[in-house]
């Protein structure tokens, strides 16, 4: 091919005109063989990689690509050269260009091996290096990609899907997750999808391209481009198959008009993914029929107020500066701007156009105009807007602590409500380790916490936080890894932390009603059970030693002063225990107007009935209620554990003991049977 289009084109266009209009394009336009040989390369390769096209024509495309990127691009290649193809997906790939840089290029492939006038693949190359990386990695990240993505086991089990994927197929995520790969496509492709993804996972290829037939849960079957590849973790075991499915019924018979026309000019102008359109001085316009596809206009549609109406009134101005720019010579050609043109049913689309000034040339006559379909990836950098201002908003206002933490435990960011709970500014936590701010002693548990979750567990764990007020405050902490996206990112951890201190508090007050007498504070009744029944377990030489007292004439002073005068004798009681009993003494309130006292590590019987006298000798002081004087003895009743007495034993022993010092005429204490003493005293 010598570099000069084939002159039997039989359209509008005369064939210098589509010479013309594909050398001078604004976009690199070459077309390669079934090898990836070069073979015609228009003169925009000068201006987007600094090579004379003499200088590439000849050789392998494939020398252009960046090392890490050339088996991802002769795998596309093949999927159009192979697989019939009429588009490939764009893909973009860093190629180098003369000065030795790299340029990211967006390249879009056409299958033209079949037509005699080209018999080649005609690859349409924009130069995207002004985009900022995170466009590119926008569409990594974002969950609702507009590309129908899923993920299946090796094996084709539960097709895990992104929300594209579930409307293609009409359905829910949830119901994908039951199905089987194979249960989508048509009955009579299965066996052949089946044998694609077992050569997939078996002859470790990068990626499968095919097209075939898929059918939708509402029955209707559509042609689907499907690119499977596989998933592997760092030993290389294989942990998911990706799919990617378009559906190009529209395209396949778009495929087939296209291969019946007989102008090859137009045939690369009409069959390229983007609008390429000449506007005239006089205002007349033409396009390609792209613009009919993604605009719905008619072939040959004339807007009232010409082609400038469809632009969004918001947007008139800069698209007529820009135009303005172009026709003066200031706008370079690879700079694009973005405008919304206005769509057959009214709803407005983003396009990023480009333009180049031919009016000068006699077979152009006027300004040529690329404008690029960019309406999902607008809506997907709005969606990615409205989250991370979801997110902001959230992070802000949230009524708990949330922070972020990197890997080595640093504070990355905390919200204000979590620098008014600690009392410090943010610039004050930011930077310094997030452990510093918990409690010395739970600051092994807080630890345990993040490295815990660094193995993929979500926890939660209740711990104490410290704050420039010296006050310590609950809370209930709840972490979780974000992985980086695309490297743009380093992994961190993200930290919840509820405020629970009042809870706590209400939990620590119910533990001890449930453990205490409300009146007298003393251990109650199921406590003092337990108590013996653990030291029972455990019970070593010397005994344990359990007093039963028994308030002498209890109930006459209920009877003639009064239930509030009983009480205040009750209190006093407990207390008395209390400031004579030992340190590791248990006082308890039994019932009513008995008491229970237990000595562990109580010594020899002496030692014991010492301990029961001097109970004794406190509870008979009087006791000051009003103006009144209340006198009131205790009858005790001790009884020393044996090596096998439970609980119940115990006491019944020890009330026996009691009730016989009462018979024997009160204010008395008496020993159990089973201790080698006097019985009375």
């Amino acid at each position: 091919m010598d570099g000069r289009l084939d002159q039997d084109l039989g359209t509008d266009l005369d064939a210098d005109q589509a010479n013309l209009l594909v050398a001078s394009a604004a976009e690199m336009i070459g077309i390669v063989d079934e090898l990836g040989i070069v073979r015609y390369l228009n003169e925009t390769a000068r201006s987007t990689l600094g090579f004379e096209p003499g200088d590439i024509v000849g050789k392998s495309v494939f020398d252009l690509v960046h090392p890490d990127e050339v088996e991802y691009a002769v795998e596309s290649l093949s999927a159009t050269v192979f697989h019939g193809r009429l588009h490939a997906i764009p893909l973009e790939v860093r190629v180098g260009a003369a000065d030795g840089s790299w340029r990211y290029l967006e390249i879009v492939a056409t299958n033209l091996l079949n037509d005699p006038r080209v018999r080649g693949v005609v690859l349409s190359c924009r130069d995207i290096s002004y985009r900022d990386a995170s466009n590119r990695r926008f569409r990594l990240m974002f969950e609702q990609s507009p590309i129908a993505l899923a993920l299946v086991a090796p094996e084709g089990s539960g097709v895990i899907a992104n929300a594209t994927f579930a409307r293609l197929f009409e359905t829910s995520r949830e119901a994908l997750l039951g199905l089987r790969a194979e249960d989508l496509v048509h009955p009579e492709d299965r066996e052949q999808a089946v044998a694609d993804r077992a050569l997939l996972t078996s002859s470790g290829r990068a990626s499968v391209f095919a097209e075939r037939r898929y059918v939708r849960a509402n029955g209707e079957t559509f042609v689907g481009r499907a690119s499977t590849s596989v998933l592997a973790d760092l030993d290389g075991a294989i942990e998911y198959v990706s799919m990617t499915i378009e559906d190009v019924s529209l395209e396949l018979s778009a495929a087939q008009a296209l291969a019946s026309s007989q102008a090859h000019a137009r045939a690369l102008v009409d069959s390229s993914p983007d609008i390429i359109a000449i506007l005239y001085p006089d205002g007349e316009w033409e396009a390609s029929d792209q613009g009919t596809r993604l605009l719905g206009y008619p072939k040959g549609f004339e807007p009232d107020g010409g082609v400038f109406s469809l632009v969004h009134p918001e947007d008139f101005e800069a698209a007529a500066a820009a135009l303005g720019e172009v026709l003066a010579g200031t706008r370079p050609a690879a700079v694009p701007i973005e405008v919304r043109l206005r769509a057959a049913d009214g709803a407005y689309r983003d396009f990023e156009c480009v333009g180049q000034n031919l009016e000068h040339d006699p077979r152009i006559g006027g300004v040529v105009v690329t404008a690029r379909d960019i309406s999902e990836r607008k809506r997907s950098e709005q969606k990615l807007r409205a989250a991370e201002e979801r997110f902001r908003v959230a992070f802000e206002q949230a009524p708990m602590i949330v922070s972020m933490v990197d890997l080595d435990g640093v504070l990355i960011d905390i919200n204000p409500i979590g620098c008014r709970m600690l009392g410090y500014s943010r610039d004050a936590l930011v930077g310094r380790p997030a452990e510093d701010s918990v409690h010395a002693e739970d600051r092994e548990l807080a630890i345990a916490l993040t490295t815990r979750q660094l193995g993929g567990e979500p926890v939660a764990a209740e711990f104490r936080l410290e704050t420039a007020f010296g006050k310590e405050i609950f809370v209930l902490s709840q972490a979780q890894l974000v992985a980086g996206v695309d490297g743009a990112q380093e992994p961190y951890v993200i930290t919840l932390q509820a405020d629970i201190t009042d809870r706590k508090a209400l939990e620590r007050e119910l533990e001890r009603r449930a453990a205490h007498d409300d009146l007298t504070g003393l251990w109650n009744r199921s406590s003092l059970v337990n108590y013996l029944e653990k030291t029972r377990q455990s019970r070593v030489a010397p005994p344990l030693a359990v007093m039963f007292i028994d308030l002498d004439d209890f109930k006459a002073i209920n009877d003639t002063l009064g239930h509030d005068a009983g009480d205040a004798v009750l209190r006093a009681t407990a207390s008395r225990l209390v400031s004579v009993t030992r340190a590791g003494d248990l006082a308890a309130r039994w019932g009513g107007d008995e008491f229970i006292v237990a000595c562990e590590h109580a010594g020899s019987v002496d030692d014991v009935w010492a301990i029961a006298e001097r109970i004794r000798g406190a509870l008979v002081e009087p006791i000051q209620y009003g103006e009144c004087e209340i006198r009131c003895d205790a009858s005790i009743g001790v009884a020393l554990a044996g090596p096998d007495d439970d609980p119940g034993v115990l006491i019944d022993r020890a009330d026996g003991a009691a009730y016989t010092a009462k018979r024997s005429g009160k204010g008395r204490t008496v020993l159990s049977d089973a201790c080698d003493v006097p019985r009375f005293a």
